[in-house]
């Protein structure tokens, strides 16, 4: 239950997501059957999971943002500028800036 809760909340997302890879693994060896072949479902969910722990998705939209802020001692660092809002803020920019570079038109033409 704390794997689930830990990887839907995005707290501990990479503790979560190993835990549920290592549990994916143990499916994956106890419904051991070479009729269709290595590969299953249990061998898709734990490269799944794998790739979450990889690539730490709970810093993204998780409480993991949040819980980096603080050093061990509980003093909250400065947000750093490289952020999900940051990010946006690009990807947004570029939108505008390809709409803005069509063709532009006079004020005198309809």
């Amino acid at each position: 239950m704390a794997i689930g809760l830990g990887l839907m909340v995005g707290l501990l997302t990479r503790l979560a997501a190993f835990f549920s890879a290592f549990l994916m693994l143990m499916f994956y060896f106890g419904n051991w059957d070479l009729e269709h072949g290595f590969i299953n479902a249990d061998f898709m969910y734990l490269l799944v999971f794998l790739s979450v722990a990889a690539f730490g998705a709970g810093r993204i939209l998780g409480l993991d943002a949040v819980v980096e802020q603080y050093e061990i001692d509980g003093r909250a660092q400065p947000i750093p500028s490289v952020g999900i809002h940051s990010r946006l803020k690009v990807i947004f920019n570029a939108k505008k800036r390809c709409s803005n570079s069509g063709v532009r038109r006079s004020a005198g033409s309809a």
